[in-house]
């Protein structure tokens, strides 16, 4: 039985594609072995309007990867890196991202509802727009990060986060006294008590 010329060039075609996406996969997706176990690398990728509910990314590298519009609700993002990578509109809802890097990172509209970003690096990230309703920010460092237009972002989550002057509040939220030079604080005496 002799096959169609054009079917057998369409499934050389499609065996060259498969073939090409399976490398393309293993050059992206790169597991390291370190002293402190395995990590997945990931950086830079595109999984951008990806559905990574409830996913396992404990100390992954994510650096500038794209994850726009991505469902991460729930996924476990500890210690992970995603310093510069864009996470615009991303759902992040219950997300568990203590000590996460998120140096740089673009979260501007994204969903943070009830996620934990305890002692996670957000120094220049920029969070305009985003959804911080009940989002545990104990410790997270906030230097220099945008927060002007956050939805539901409260007194008491800044306050329990270290800032400085570079930060970037919505109206209504002050400074904590605590982001102040020493010298600037309220009620410091700059003579130390000297007279």
């Amino acid at each position: 039985m002799r096959r169609h010329p054009d079917r057998a060039h369409g499934f050389a075609l499609l065996t060259a594609l498969l073939l090409v996406t399976y490398i393309t996969l293993l050059a992206a997706v790169r597991v390291r072995q370190s002293e402190w176990g395995r990590q997945l690398l990931l950086w830079k990728a595109d999984l951008s309007k990806r559905d990574l509910a409830r996913v396992n990314l404990h100390w992954a590298n994510l650096e500038g990867a794209n994850l726009g519009e991505a469902n991460l609700a729930g996924a476990n993002l500890v210690v992970a890196n995603l310093a510069g990578a864009t996470l615009i509109r991303a759902n992040l809802a219950e997300a568990n991202l203590e000590r996460a890097n998120l140096a740089g990172a673009n979260l501007g509209g994204a969903t943070l509802v009830r996620a934990l970003l305890e002692r996670a690096n957000l120094a220049e990230a920029d969070l305009e727009r985003a959804n911080l309703e009940r989002t545990d920010l104990g410790e997270a460092n906030l230097a220099g990060a945008n927060l002007t237009d956050t939805i539901y972002l409260t007194q008491g989550q800044v306050d329990s986060a270290w800032g400085n002057a570079k930060t970037k509040l919505p109206p209504g939220l002050v400074m904590p006294q605590s982001w102040k030079p020493a010298n600037q604080r309220l009620g410091s005496d700059p003579g130390h008590g000297l007279k």
